[in-house]
């Protein structure tokens, strides 16, 4: 018996590291060549493709895949290109397990130099990893990835991949992540990322850590919306070392727990045209809550300009002794960041200077034309004298289409809900909701105590925008 024991784990052995590479004789390939030549370990049946052990595209080879379909990869199994993947679905091409009981492990780009990936599906995987490859991926989607090879959804080592008009959501990591020693400058554009982090580990949602030489990291036009209580938005990192340079510019950061964090030092980074609402999930603001945060040395020296930042914990904190500059007059940073009902406590904190450091905040907006109320909400020298001086005078007083109202009395009954909602106010107001892709699900003029049917929403967050002669107030819905 004991002999027959062994001859067993011999065998299971031998299949579990079973592996395919193809011929490495610089040819170009598809799967149905890889069908022909593999001896079974891709495989056609019914109407998909299947991988059943490790597959490898080796250094020299191509693997071109342009079609519709679905390629089922088994539980366990790294698909490896050290080569060349191109994929171009017409319209999609799927990556899955068909099982459907757990993922496969995953796949990994290694020195890869001109793989892209457009028109795909990719679901039920362990992680992809990128490994000194400039991948392209372009309008593809990426969900239900568990952390079984790496910690993001997309993983990023001496990398500077093109990520364009993808969707990447219900991830149990980050979207996006690189180490803090894998010097990446990604260029992560026009994404739909959101419900990341399912795990609710201590992650955002975009999670970066130093840029590769001069190139800059560029996070441009992207929806981020969050669901789980520890993950916030974007965090721009250099506590390991190195520098980072990067563009932050034009994105919508919803309902996470914090929604831009700088954190190190040798950071210079422009934080522009960002619309950041709602960011207090977790609702500790001892714990998080920011719209930004600057958090580092006196080398972290963003420039803060033409910002949206509402409904947070916070406005914008500022730690150690980080030196972030929110408008001093000239035409690189002119200021003309709107801060509106930011706080918590029952006090509004606009802007947090937790530094000794003096802070430029010239020709922005603080929620209010007066002067003396603006300096109520800034924290500084005048309510700490450790603490350095914020100049923010002058102000930008009139910005247009921001409301500088008082908050009128309204609530929605039941909260959450389901069927319906009744808007309990005291008066006529328009109404506009909105979901966490920043779409208008519902707009108009509503009377006191009417009731919108929500029979039909989607379960998740809506922020709904009142507004009235009287006054304006904005209110998280959660269907259910």
């Amino acid at each position: 018996m004991k002999k027959i024991f062994l001859l067993l784990t011999l065998v299971l052995s031998t299949v579990a590291f079973a592996q395919y590479s193809t011929p490495g004789n610089y040819n170009s390939y598809t799967l149905d060549n890889l069908v022909t030549i593999s001896d079974g370990a891709v495989t056609f049946e019914g109407d998909y493709y299947q991988f059943h052990q490790d597959i490898t595209i080796s250094p020299t080879d191509t693997l071109t895949i342009i079609q519709q379909g679905v390629l089922s990869i088994d539980e366990g199994v790294l698909w490896t290109i050290a080569g060349v993947l191109i994929i171009d679905g017409e319209p999609l091409f799927e990556i899955i397990n068909m099982d459907g009981f757990a993922n496969f492990l995953g796949i990994r780009f290694e020195n890869s130099v001109g793989s892209s990936i457009n028109n795909a599906n990719i679901t039920d995987c362990g992680g992809i990893k990128l490994v000194e490859s400039d991948v392209q991926f372009t309008y593809s989607q990426f969900h239900h990835f568990g952390q079984d090879y790496s910690t993001a959804t997309i993983d990023l080592f001496q990398s500077n991949p093109i990520i364009s008009h993808c969707t990447i959501n219900d991830n149990a990591g980050p979207a996006i992540a690189s180490g803090a020693n894998g010097a990446s400058s990604p260029r992560i554009s026009n994404n739909t990322i959101s419900r990341n982090v399912s795990s609710n580990g201590n992650y955002p949602q975009i999670n970066l850590g130093t840029s590769s030489g001069m190139e800059l990291i560029v996070i441009d036009s992207n929806i981020i919306t969050g669901q789980y209580t520890n993950s916030g938005g974007i965090a721009l990192s250099t506590l390991a070392g190195g520098n980072l340079n990067a563009v932050v510019r034009s994105n919508q950061v919803y309902n996470n727990r914090y929604g831009i964090a700088l954190i190190g030092s040798d950071i210079d980074a422009e934080v522009a045209g960002n619309i950041i609402v709602g960011n207090n999930i977790q609702n500790d603001p001892m714990l998080g809550g920011s719209g930004i945060n600057c958090y580092g040395g006196f080398t972290n020296v963003a420039i803060l300009r033409n910002n949206i930042i509402r409904d947070n914990l916070w406005g914008v904190t500022i730690q150690l002794n980080a030196q972030p500059n929110l408008g001093d007059g000239s035409s690189d940073s002119p200021g003309y960041n709107s801060f509106i009902n930011n706080g918590n406590g029952g006090a509004i904190y606009a802007l947090y200077n937790n530094t000794p450091n003096s802070i430029n905040a010239l020709n922005n907006f603080w929620g209010t034309v007066d002067l003396a109320e603006a300096e109520d909400f800034i924290y500084h020298l005048n309510d700490d004298l450790s603490l350095g001086e914020v100049f923010f005078d002058p102000m930008w007083i009139n910005p247009v289409g921001v409301s500088v109202e008082k908050s009128i009395n309204a609530r929605l009954v039941p909260n959450p809900a389901s069927d319906f909602v009744i808007l309990q106010m005291a008066e006529t107001s328009k109404i506009r909701i909105v979901n966490l892709e920043g779409q208008t699900i519902f707009e108009g003029s509503v009377e006191p105590e009417s009731s919108i049917e929500t029979r039909s929403w989607k379960s998740g967050i809506y922020i709904v925008y009142l507004s009235s002669p009287k006054g304006s107030n904005t209110i998280k819905l959660q269907i259910i």
